[in-house]
């Protein structure tokens, strides 16, 4: 014919859109006292098919595919959370992570003794901690050899480590020897 045709490739760009109003990520933060388990930030809205999720500890310098898990008490840790997909626009919202300290109580076991005798090991009850965790305290009595009854003190720290602790008095009582 008359003409000369010539074909020029052309260029078909598919944009990122906007991730679907029901996918769209959420960050649920944990803080609760301690309780011996691991635990991190929930995210939910993460499940289209090709999302990435990744998490920051440390203000978004580096990414990681690894959620961060903590067990120990701790201030609260904020978590950066971030989704990527090809195919949708990057997302990224924030937790934290707050283990407080579990409480504790150390009571000292009243106890006593006949007048003259000596006194027994002065003891305490623990309760509150976990598995093989132990609070480290000690357990005094008033001072006195008469027939009466005295104070016991159970003593320490308030804070040791994953626990709170709150200590009880106890009695300690001189009995009349026969």
């Amino acid at each position: 014919g008359n003409y000369e045709v010539t074909y020029v490739d052309g260029t078909f760009t598919i944009s990122a859109a906007d991730r679907p109003a029901d996918k769209q990520i959420a960050v649920t933060s944990y803080g609760k006292p301690y309780d011996a388990a691991a635990h991190g930030v929930t995210v939910a809205g993460n499940d289209l098919d090709g999302d990435k999720t990744e998490y920051s500890v440390d203000g978004g310098a580096t990414w990681t595919e690894q959620a961060p898990q903590r067990t120990d008490v701790q201030q609260a840790e904020t978590v950066k959370v971030r989704v990527t997909n090809k195919n949708y626009r990057a997302a990224e919202a924030e937790g934290t992570i707050a283990i407080t300290p579990k409480a504790v109580t150390v009571t000292a076991k009243s106890t006593g003794k006949v007048y003259g005798a000596a006194d027994p090991e002065l003891e305490a009850e623990v309760s509150g901690t976990l598995g093989a965790d132990t609070v480290d305290y000690t357990v005094t009595r008033e001072q006195g050899e008469d027939v009466d009854t005295y104070k016991m003190t159970a003593a320490g720290a308030t804070a040791q480590g994953n626990y709170e602790v709150t200590y009880v008095d106890g009695t300690f009582t001189i009995s009349a020897a026969d």
